[in-house]
């Protein structure tokens, strides 16, 4: 039972106790009457579906009080910076689905960022420092699940021996690689060669959209006269987050998890159905002007492109993102210069053993078979 449940009882129990004690002021106590008969329906509703109705989901718990993520203006969101940072992942059942312990550090160096990041590859050695690796991208770059020294940005860096950074956030989207990207590595101090690595996955389409409840704090950006404007953060001009907040407040935050479950349902629906040519250009605008500048310094940029689209199936049929326009946007990151890859010619969706059991993201093998493609894409970029 989860502490806004409590409070929820709390409240029933507070206006009760209100209603005995107004019963000589008729006015006060008929409209204590009203919101009591509403609360406590809503809360006998609740109940049901909670303790009924509601399928019990995983649960993650660990060192990080609730979340293990903070709010911040650049990218919406961060990782807690808690060196040691401990996850426990189980099923309905309770049974374990993984145990995780990742190295989270402050950014540093030039350009600093408020972004909190997983260790990568590290070594002290000035003689190995005129080339590093940078990775972006979601939880599938962040490694979720696997140990330090298995995510797929430290087995590049080791494999080279040379410096990796892992900017991997759990539900980021292209929206965040692009700011931590224009904000920490459009101008650079120094003459290192960077290969830039990004895990593409299709979802980050919708998730610059804002189309999430995790997002409502993102940065959104609109795109006008072909080009990219950031307006601020995105319950403020998103609709499909606008969307999202008010599922927010007529749920009392969540409390009642069916308002929330099924006002979510709704409103990442219908923003998933309605992915426009501008949501399109938006990913472009965001990966050809990182690519240019990429390009500019002679640098690499590799683009994973996690082309797995059952996740995206439109209950109406189809699906809700166009690969005929994603692999487009692809063709001409190409023709630009960069190294894109359809993740499904080298990596077997099929192979229980590439996916941690009942989560979905890459095992330690799964981390294994991408460092291996990318350290293969590296090495044909002249990069030994």
């Amino acid at each position: 039972m989860d502490s806004k449940f409590l409070i929820l009882i709390a409240a029933n129990v507070i206006l009760f106790l209100l209603l005995r004690f107004t019963k000589k002021r008729k006015r006060l106590n008929g409209i204590l009457t009203v919101f009591f008969t509403i609360l406590i329906t809503l809360t006998i509703i609740e109940t049901g579906y909670r303790f009924i109705f509601r399928k019990a989901g995983p649960t993650e718990t660990g060192n990080f009080s609730g979340s293990f993520n903070t709010p911040i203006e650049l990218t919406g969101f961060t990782i807690k910076n808690i060196p040691d940072l401990h996850v426990t992942k189980k099923d309905a059942k309770g049974n374990l689905i993984y145990d995780a312990h990742y190295s989270i550090m402050a950014d540093s160096g030039f350009n600093t960022l408020p972004v909190n990041r997983r260790a990568g590859y590290h070594l002290s050695d000035p003689s190995r420092d005129s080339v590093e690796f940078v990775f972006l991208g979601c939880s599938f770059t962040f490694a979720t699940g696997v140990p330090d020294s298995a995510t797929m940005a430290y087995r590049v860096g080791k494999t080279f021996n040379y410096n990796s950074v892992n900017f991997g956030g759990s539900g980021f989207g292209t929206h965040q690689a692009y700011q931590i990207f224009t904000h920490k590595y459009n101008q650079v101090p120094d003459r290192k060669k960077r290969v830039f690595v990004y895990t593409f996955i299709p979802d980050h389409l919708l998730r610059a959209k804002c189309i999430y409840t995790w997002c409502l704090n993102d940065p959104y950006f609109a795109v006008e006269n072909d080009s990219l404007h950031l307006l601020g953060p995105a319950y403020k001009h998103s609709s499909a987050a606008r969307s999202q907040t008010l599922v927010r407040l007529f749920s009392l935050n969540r409390t009642l998890s069916l308002v929330s479950d099924l006002g979510n349902n709704i409103a990442q629906h219908n923003g998933a159905s309605n992915v426009t040519a501008e949501d399109y250009q938006r990913m472009d605008l965001m990966l050809g002007g990182i690519n240019r500048t990429i390009q500019s310094r002679g640098d690499e940029f590799i683009v994973l492109h996690w082309d797995d689209y059952k996740g995206l199936k439109n209950p109406g049929g189809g699906y809700y993102i166009d690969s005929v326009k994603m692999n487009g946007l692809l063709s001409q990151l190409e023709s630009g210069g960069a190294h894109t890859v359809n993740v499904s010619t080298f990596f077997d969706y099929t192979d229980s053993t590439n996916s941690i059991p009942q989560d979905n993201h890459p095992s330690i093998k799964g981390n294994d078979v991408m460092a291996r493609k990318v350290a293969e894409m590296v090495m044909r970029a002249g990069i030994k």
